[in-house]
């Protein structure tokens, strides 16, 4: 039996008809109640399990049905009975999460202003004061140039050098600020925007969820979208690289261990899904640790069977090679059509063709057998020379941003760069061309480099039940 549900909210351009068919549906009469059977073919999630009881729940209270009280049982067999009663109150929380996600994916929400920008507390201002005395001090005079900026993670204070001051005497006086301060970390000093920046870890960092800022992830439309979140800048704004830009096809992503480079790697992909149908993305997973992906191994997503791959049992070089044959076979395509990329080949012809994101959590275990290492090179300096056009992309990432892992193949080729924090200036120069990574505070903190000066951000944190949500 078909069940229906129109959902209505404050401020929504349109109401949102929800329909689905129960696999069964039956009454009792004598005490008024319905029960909706459900049947799978595998063990799920008790969230998704109760996330789709409420939705018929909300179905059969509403319409012909709407006589039904507001309470709700679900039993389950695992194979033993499960069983737990909730009441109309508790599923209060649940039902308006419910009405909030079917108004995001349905776009009828009204828009949202920019989130504002908490102002830097008096205890920030006293700590940039006590700076500057510690600066004088030792000597070097410098004033503020601008108001102190309070970021989740760091407090960035803008400086100008007195009259003779050169640069390089306040960068030298990092570590001394560190100890006359009581610092955790050294001050990152560094050009941003045109301005010399003393950027300061906040005493009371802040967590930035993903979910705070899922709001600010394009909506999925029918050629799909290049876009990947990146993170959070000083404005609380979630910034992002677009794949299909010229200068940013593919991205290097290099950090330490503790410096959050795989929690980076599955916020961008859940990003580009929520962003993205299975029609308009499909992802390759390159995972040798087997940890970092797990949760994407049924994912809809993955491009065939072979999505996920777990070298050295699979050949990372074969999927590559996968990749190539396949971008061959798209551009033989475009010649046809007299076209020079996708999305000109899928408003021609009406062809949707899915861009395709291959994610590698760690290529330094790619690249640990001789042998297969220059099979591997090669096959990204192809997709990195002329992948973009075809819709075909690497997001390439290591811990050991060294000379011998990060070769000419990877430097040259993948242009857009994402690096969370180093073991030492060298991996950071290696990355960004500068140093100031090693200083980095760890969990998601990052620079991002593609054109200028690197930019600092925040990337936000995706916990393990939204995790689950998405990649499911």
């Amino acid at each position: 039996m078909q069940l229906q549900w129109e959902v209505r909210g404050s401020g929504w351009s349109a109401p949102v008809l929800v329909s689905g068919v129960a696999d069964v549906l039956w009454h009792n009469p004598e005490i008024g109640r319905w029960c909706v059977v459900e049947y799978k073919l595998g063990q799920g999630r008790p969230e998704a399990d109760l996330a789709q009881a409420c939705l018929y729940h909300a179905m059969l209270s509403s319409g012909d049905f709407a006589s039904i009280d507001g309470s709700l049982a679900v039993l389950s067999f695992r194979p033993e009975l499960q069983e737990r009663f909730y009441s109309g109150d508790e599923l209060e929380g649940a039902q308006a999460a419910l009405r909030a996600l079917i108004g995001r994916l349905a776009g009828v929400l009204p828009e949202t202003s920019p989130k504002a920008v908490p102002q830097p507390e008096e205890a920030h201002a006293e700590l940039g004061k006590q700076m500057l005395r510690a600066l004088q001090h030792y000597g070097v005079s410098v004033e503020w140039s601008g108001e102190v900026i309070a970021g989740p993670t760091f407090l960035r204070y803008p400086v100008m050098p007195g009259r003779k001051v050169r640069i390089k005497s306040i960068l030298d006086k990092a570590e001394d600020l560190q100890v006359q301060l009581k610092l955790v970390q050294a001050p990152l000093i560094h050009n941003a925007s045109g301005r010399l920046v003393l950027d300061v870890q906040r005493p009371d960092r802040q967590t930035v969820a993903f979910s705070s800022f899922s709001d600010q992830i394009p909506r999925p439309g029918c050629a799909g979208s290049s876009q990947v979140p990146l993170g959070v800048d000083l404005s609380r704004k979630l910034q992002f690289v677009d794949l299909g830009s010229p200068n940013t096809p593919h991205l290097l992503v290099a950090g330490t261990s503790g410096s959050g480079k795989s929690e980076w790697l599955r916020t961008a992909i859940a990003g580009m899904i929520l962003a993205n149908t299975p029609d308009t993305l499909r992802l390759v997973l390159i995972d040798p640790k087997r940890t970092a992906f797990t949760e994407l191994r049924r994912s809809p997503y993955l491009y065939g069977r072979k999505g996920l791959v777990h070298p050295p049992e699979d050949s990372a070089s074969d999927t590559l090679d996968a990749l190539i044959e396949e971008m061959e076979k798209r551009y033989q395509r475009f010649s046809t059509e007299a076209v020079s990329d996708l999305a000109e080949y899928c408003a021609k012809t009406g062809e949707l063709f899915p861009r395709i994101v291959c994610v590698c959590d760690e290529y330094a275990d790619l690249i640990g057998d001789r042998a297969a290492a220059k099979d591997v090179e090669n096959a990204i300096h192809r997709l990195g020379a002329k992948a973009r056009a075809a819709g075909i992309h690497l997001i390439i990432a290591t811990q050991y941003p060294d000379r011998k892992t990060v070769g000419g193949a990877l430097k040259m080729n993948l242009g857009g760069r994402v690096c969370l924090r180093t073991t030492n200036h060298v991996q950071s120069n290696m990355i960004i061309n500068r140093s100031g990574a090693e200083r980095l505070l760890g969990k998601g903190d990052l620079f991002f480099l593609s054109i200028g000066d690197p930019v600092r951000l925040q990337a936000p944190w995706l916990s393990p039940d939204e995790r689950a949500q998405i990649f499911s």
